[in-house]
Protein backbone atom coordinates (compact mmCIF):
# COMPACT_ATOMS: atom_id res chain seq x y z
CA UNK A 1 0.00 0.00 0.00
CA UNK A 2 2.99 2.19 -0.51
CA UNK A 3 2.68 2.90 3.02
CA UNK A 4 -0.35 4.49 3.31
CA UNK A 5 -2.25 1.79 4.97
CA UNK A 6 -4.21 3.24 7.38
CA UNK A 7 -5.27 -0.20 8.73
CA UNK A 8 -9.57 -0.21 9.79
CA UNK A 9 -11.06 1.03 6.76
CA UNK A 10 -12.20 4.54 7.17
CA UNK A 11 -16.07 5.10 8.18
CA UNK A 12 -16.53 6.91 4.20
CA UNK A 13 -14.75 4.27 2.56
CA UNK A 14 -16.89 1.69 4.32
CA UNK A 15 -19.16 0.10 1.95
CA UNK A 16 -19.16 1.69 -1.18
CA UNK A 17 -20.26 -0.23 -4.24
CA UNK A 18 -18.03 -1.38 -7.13
CA UNK A 19 -19.02 1.78 -9.41
CA UNK A 20 -18.77 4.23 -6.12
CA UNK A 21 -15.03 2.73 -6.16
CA UNK A 22 -14.97 3.27 -9.56
CA UNK A 23 -15.90 6.80 -9.42
CA UNK A 24 -13.32 7.84 -6.47
CA UNK A 25 -10.38 5.47 -8.38
CA UNK A 26 -7.41 7.59 -9.79
CA UNK A 27 -6.95 4.61 -12.31
CA UNK A 28 -9.24 1.97 -12.96
CA UNK A 29 -10.17 -0.57 -15.87
CA UNK A 30 -11.45 0.61 -18.91
CA UNK A 31 -14.21 -1.63 -19.49
CA UNK A 32 -16.52 -3.88 -17.04
CA UNK A 33 -18.88 -6.08 -17.77
CA UNK A 34 -21.92 -7.62 -15.35
CA UNK A 35 -24.61 -9.87 -15.54
CA UNK A 36 -26.94 -9.73 -12.39
CA UNK A 37 -28.97 -12.87 -12.07
CA UNK A 38 -31.78 -12.82 -9.60
CA UNK A 39 -31.33 -15.42 -6.72
CA UNK A 40 -34.00 -17.20 -4.61
CA UNK A 41 -33.56 -14.45 -2.00
CA UNK A 42 -34.32 -12.10 -4.07
CA UNK A 43 -30.56 -10.53 -3.60
CA UNK A 44 -28.80 -10.32 -7.47
CA UNK A 45 -25.78 -12.84 -7.74
CA UNK A 46 -23.07 -10.91 -9.78
CA UNK A 47 -20.46 -12.81 -12.39
CA UNK A 48 -18.06 -10.47 -14.11
CA UNK A 49 -15.42 -9.78 -16.53
CA UNK A 50 -12.61 -6.99 -17.04
CA UNK A 51 -10.89 -5.93 -19.83
CA UNK A 52 -7.66 -3.75 -19.43
CA UNK A 53 -6.00 -2.48 -21.99
CA UNK A 54 -2.63 -1.30 -22.48
CA UNK A 55 -2.32 2.33 -21.59
CA UNK A 56 0.08 5.13 -20.29
CA UNK A 57 -0.44 5.06 -16.25
CA UNK A 58 1.40 8.60 -16.18
CA UNK A 59 -1.76 10.86 -16.43
CA UNK A 60 -3.95 9.72 -14.00
CA UNK A 61 -7.21 10.71 -13.66
CA UNK A 62 -6.85 14.37 -11.75
CA UNK A 63 -10.49 14.96 -12.31
CA UNK A 64 -13.23 12.65 -9.99
CA UNK A 65 -15.41 12.11 -10.27
CA UNK A 66 -15.49 10.93 -14.04
CA UNK A 67 -18.37 12.64 -16.14
CA UNK A 68 -21.42 10.36 -16.04
CA UNK A 69 -21.03 9.83 -20.08
CA UNK A 70 -17.81 8.49 -19.54
CA UNK A 71 -18.72 6.13 -17.08
CA UNK A 72 -21.76 4.95 -19.49
CA UNK A 73 -19.20 4.36 -21.67
CA UNK A 74 -16.85 1.88 -19.47
CA UNK A 75 -19.90 -0.18 -17.42
CA UNK A 76 -22.42 -2.37 -19.19
CA UNK A 77 -24.93 -4.53 -17.05
CA UNK A 78 -27.56 -6.79 -18.29
CA UNK A 79 -30.21 -7.87 -15.89
CA UNK A 80 -31.31 -11.70 -16.35
CA UNK A 81 -34.29 -13.24 -15.12
CA UNK A 82 -37.84 -14.32 -15.76
CA UNK A 83 -39.58 -12.33 -18.39
CA UNK A 84 -43.10 -11.81 -16.28
CA UNK A 85 -40.79 -10.51 -13.17
CA UNK A 86 -41.03 -7.00 -12.97
CA UNK A 87 -37.92 -4.78 -12.37
CA UNK A 88 -38.43 -1.95 -10.15
CA UNK A 89 -36.43 0.59 -7.81
CA UNK A 90 -36.53 -1.63 -4.81
CA UNK A 91 -35.28 -4.75 -6.90
CA UNK A 92 -32.47 -2.51 -8.42
CA UNK A 93 -31.73 -1.61 -4.90
CA UNK A 94 -30.14 -4.49 -4.15
CA UNK A 95 -27.52 -4.14 -7.28
CA UNK A 96 -24.31 -4.19 -6.02
CA UNK A 97 -23.98 -1.61 -9.01
CA UNK A 98 -25.65 1.72 -7.84
CA UNK A 99 -24.09 5.06 -7.06
CA UNK A 100 -24.93 7.77 -4.38
CA UNK A 101 -23.55 10.87 -5.33
CA UNK A 102 -23.39 11.86 -1.66
CA UNK A 103 -21.11 8.39 -0.66
CA UNK A 104 -18.98 9.82 -3.54
CA UNK A 105 -18.42 12.93 -2.54
CA UNK A 106 -17.70 11.62 1.30
CA UNK A 107 -15.27 9.57 -0.24
CA UNK A 108 -13.40 11.78 -2.43
CA UNK A 109 -13.50 14.98 0.38
CA UNK A 110 -11.66 12.20 2.99
CA UNK A 111 -9.46 10.92 0.47
CA UNK A 112 -8.06 14.84 0.10
CA UNK A 113 -8.08 15.39 3.69
CA UNK A 114 -6.20 11.93 4.65
CA UNK A 115 -4.38 11.07 1.35
CA UNK A 116 -1.40 12.86 -0.11
CA UNK A 117 -1.83 10.71 -3.58
CA UNK A 118 -5.42 12.83 -3.79
CA UNK A 119 -4.79 16.57 -2.35
CA UNK A 120 -4.09 18.03 -6.02
CA UNK A 121 -7.95 17.01 -6.60
CA UNK A 122 -10.29 20.04 -7.07
CA UNK A 123 -13.70 20.15 -4.81
CA UNK A 124 -15.52 22.10 -6.76
CA UNK A 125 -14.81 19.86 -9.91
CA UNK A 126 -15.64 17.13 -7.73
CA UNK A 127 -18.83 18.85 -6.73
CA UNK A 128 -19.88 19.93 -9.93
CA UNK A 129 -19.40 16.21 -11.88
CA UNK A 130 -21.05 14.08 -9.05
CA UNK A 131 -24.17 16.24 -9.89
CA UNK A 132 -24.47 14.65 -12.66
CA UNK A 133 -25.00 11.50 -10.25
CA UNK A 134 -28.19 10.10 -9.17
CA UNK A 135 -28.50 10.52 -5.43
CA UNK A 136 -29.43 7.43 -4.69
CA UNK A 137 -29.40 4.90 -8.10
Amino acid sequence: ANGLWTGTLPLPLQDLTFLEEQCIARARATKCMFKLELGPTGQYASRGNVCIFPQDPSPLTTCLPPPLSRLHDEICVILVGSPDAEVTVETLSRSPLLVRRSRIIEALRWLIQNNPLHADLNVGIIESNAAQYPENG
